[in-house]
């Protein structure tokens, strides 16, 4: 039998609906200002990335290539070709569409990858907040644990947990551990 789900156990929930419609709203507003400002360069370029990961893109470029070749096979009569076996002047394009579509993907990529710096930067800070709000609440519960005369006030476990993380001291542990290839 299914019980039934009074307003007390729908609260956190609405909260959390709530909260998280906040954040997102909050989140996708900063992307939206951080969008508006970019150069037309860089609208251009995203524009293209978009474009060239899309398999139309690839349909188009295989109809383009197909109907070059076929026209400068001279298979084709009363057609003169006018860029004939090695095809030269076709090998030129593809060599310029790929130097400025790789520049396109470059641009695009570089801008995604100051995204994900932003938002790690924002993911650690949280994280430190979030840390140093549990130690908070461990001593406050070790206090109360210790007000009523608990043994668990003193487990070395909650002992060592209520120790602050000091987060340069585990960066330079985590530097000690990275493989010698990976250094910079």
């Amino acid at each position: 039998m299914a019980q039934k789900k009074g307003p007390t156990t729908d609260k956190p929930s609405m909260a959390r609906s709530h909260i998280l419609e906040r954040n997102l709203a909050m989140l996708g507003s900063r992307e939206d200002e951080k969008r508006a400002t970019r150069s037309r360069a860089q609208r251009f370029c995203d524009g293209v990335t978009c474009a060239a990961g899309e398999p139309w893109f690839m349909g188009l470029h295989a109809v383009w290539f197909g109907s070059w070749l076929l026209l400068n096979s001279g298979w084709i009569p009363g057609i003169r070709p006018f860029d004939p076996f090695p095809f030269s002047f076709l090998t030129f394009v593809v060599s310029l569409e790929a130097i400025f579509l790789s520049l396109a993907i470059l641009m695009s990529q570089s801008l995604e990858n100051r995204q994900t710096d932003d938002r790690a930067k924002l993911d650690l800070q949280i994280n430190l907040l979030a840390e140093r709000e549990a130690t908070k609440t461990l001593e406050l519960l070790r206090a109360i644990c210790r007000k009523q005369g608990m043994p668990e006030a003193d487990d070395p476990e909650l002992l060592d947990l209520l120790r602050p993380t000091e987060a340069d001291r585990v960066l330079d542990d985590l530097e000690k551990q990275r493989p010698v290839e990976e250094k910079p």
